[in-house]
């Protein structure tokens, strides 16, 4: 993913269902949740949501943003 110059707005577009989940996240840290958990299955984009939820909360705010870990769960 890259950033475009001007607005520094990410060029790839979230999913209608990795909206909704962004939206949960950011809601639930807005409300003072500091930790938060997304589950979705294998090869539904869980990474390109966890950096588009970083980009959406580091955006106007010059401290950095720790991403602890995004990991899958292997069935079978």
């Amino acid at each position: 993913m890259q950033l475009d110059p001007p607005g520094g707005r990410l060029s790839s577009k979230l999913w209608t269902r990795q909206r909704d989940a962004a939206d949960c996240v950011l809601n639930a840290f807005a409300m003072g949740r500091t930790r938060q958990q997304v589950i979705m299955p294998c090869g539904t984009g869980k990474t390109h949501l966890a950096v588009h939820i970083a980009h959406e909360i580091t955006a106007n705010c010059r401290g950095s943003f720790n991403l602890i870990g995004v990991r899958g769960v292997e069935l079978g």
